[in-house]
């Protein structure tokens, strides 16, 4: 799913055109596009030149404004003190790479838990079978579980 790419216009009077739905749309729409696990591609619809990246830190920008928080303040003073194309080579190489592993952790954690608790689940039922086979098979036929202990009335 992540193959796939959507193709997106931009016009001069900044609207997005949606040209697999054929429709015009918003930056929350392209965000949800984006995490719904689809690439999408954006060009100038005059130029065809691709203004993806411009975009996208578009879509960044108005999401930081929301959460009132994108990036630390330090690092946002290093990316615009140092050389563009050094910061560009830092989150191209490193910082992508990082995320990406980040990403692939997570999720081997998540499906690790999620079988520790389905093994967990069964387990409890496989304990509670044994129990109660266990209770069939009982060498005491005057108590068995749910009885009432031996010696003991009802009125007391």
């Amino acid at each position: 799913m992540a193959d796939e790419t959507v193709l997106i216009k931009k016009y001069s009077n900044r609207r997005l055109y949606n040209t697999s739905e054929s429709a015009y749309m918003t930056l929350d729409q392209l965000a949800e596009i984006i995490q719904s696990g689809k690439n999408v591609q954006v060009v100038e619809a005059s130029s065809g030149d691709d203004v993806t990246a411009y975009i996208l830190t578009q879509v960044l920008v108005e999401e930081a404004k929301k959460k009132k928080f994108l990036l630390p303040v330090r690092l946002l003073h290093l990316m615009l003190r140092y050389d563009d194309n050094m910061m560009g080579d830092f989150f191209d190489i490193h910082l992508s790479q990082t995320i990406d592993s980040y990403v692939k952790q997570r999720k081997s954690f998540d499906d690790q838990f999620k079988q520790v608790l389905h093994f967990s689940t069964e387990f409890t039922e496989m304990a509670r079978r044994s129990v109660d086979d266990l209770a069939k098979a009982a060498p005491f036929p005057f108590f068995r579980p749910g009885d009432k202990e031996p010696g003991k009335d009802e009125g007391s």
